[in-house]
């Protein structure tokens, strides 16, 4: 995750459910603690918009640069992923230790939604943190359970007031013998994977924001360059 911003707003989002359902204030600093060793820490996102003309992430990512945006195929990026983490694995019952899940979603930013969904899984957190008491196996499991759904709407819930980004992402889970990260890398103090673009068809179109200083000619020297031969170049639509 490279916003870790998101994690914490799931956490409030619990946090505050815990207090409407009247748990005490001991109960929701030991949530909050728990919240520091989420399972699966492991993950990583490719993040992409429906909207291949938001005004948005054209001011956020190119602002005064002026620069391009690229169309991607999602079957192929699965099939990118899953070649590069999971060589000869045809199924995720195959998914062994130094392999990863993988899986398309669509953010949501719904916060009726959010609120709702939590609600249920903390319900079952509190239920689960008071029977811990009395040496309950089933507790413990349920507290594994709904720490494990947790981390996993943490990774598709955003405030709702950036809807306008229309996000859609592509998640890896690498399955670890422990809860570390195992990273090819780190920028600016953020790890990351490396996955290869394939060239035949994975890179479906370019294009050029409004008012850029880059030509087609240019954009088309560093596609055929990089082995990008079939790829599509259009000018933005949008006005500015």
């Amino acid at each position: 995750m490279n916003d870790r911003h998101e994690f914490i707003y799931t956490r409030d989002l619990a946090m505050s459910a815990l207090n409407k359902i009247g748990a005490t204030q001991k109960e929701v600093n030991d949530f909050s603690d728990s919240w520091k060793t989420l399972p699966l820490q492991d993950n990583y996102i490719w993040s992409f918009s429906f909207n291949p003309e938001s005004e948005t992430l054209w001011n956020v990512y190119n602002g005064v640069n002026k620069g391009v945006s690229m169309a991607y195929s999602g079957a192929s990026i699965m099939h990118a992923l899953n070649n590069h983490l999971n060589p000869g694995i045809k199924s995720t019952d195959q998914i062994d230790f130094g392999n990863a899940f993988i899986a398309g979603l669509k953010v949501d930013y719904s916060e009726e939604f959010q609120k709702s969904t939590i609600k249920s899984i903390i319900i079952e957190w509190l239920y689960a943190y008071r029977a811990i008491e009395h040496n309950s196996k089933e507790a413990e499991e349920i507290l594994m359970i709904s720490a494990q759904a947790l981390f996993f709407y943490a990774l598709i819930f955003k405030n709702k007031y950036l809807s306008t980004e229309q996000e859609v992402r592509f998640l890896v889970i690498k399955k670890n013998l422990d809860n570390k990260i195992h990273a090819d890398g780190k920028r600016d103090n953020k790890p990351y994977i490396l996955c290869p673009i394939e060239p035949s068809n994975m890179l479906k179109s370019v294009t050029i924001q409004t008012n850029s200083t880059h030509s087609k000619n240019e954009v088309q020297n560093i596609l055929d360059t990089s082995g990008f031969h079939c790829v599509k170049i259009y000018n933005s639509l949008m006005p500015y």
